[in-house]
């Protein structure tokens, strides 16, 4: 019983949504932008390329790991660099 995590950016905050058979049950989940306490490099064998560790919540609730071309991919969706700011300091 696979299914897949839709991502995306609406009104400043970061939505997930699970596709599966079980999709009405599982409810979407909105995370406010402002709760992204830190980003870090990561390096991870389920994805290929640079991914980061996105830390949410103070104290932190849990983190999520994505890859750079889909934060390139959600800040081409969005129309703003809303997270290459952050990256770059890391830099």
């Amino acid at each position: 019983m696979g299914g897949c995590v839709n991502i995306g950016i609406i009104e400043e905050k970061l939505y997930l949504s699970y596709t599966s058979p079980l999709s009405h049950i599982i409810k979407p989940l909105l995370i406010d932008l402002n709760a992204i306490t830190k980003i870090e490099p990561c390096v991870t064998v389920f994805l290929s390329g640079a991914s980061y560790t996105f830390s949410i919540g103070k104290p932190n609730i849990t983190t999520l790991v994505l890859s750079q071309k889909l934060i390139e991919k959600l800040e081409e969706d969005y129309g703003e660099p809303i997270f290459s700011n952050k990256l770059e300091e890391l830099n």
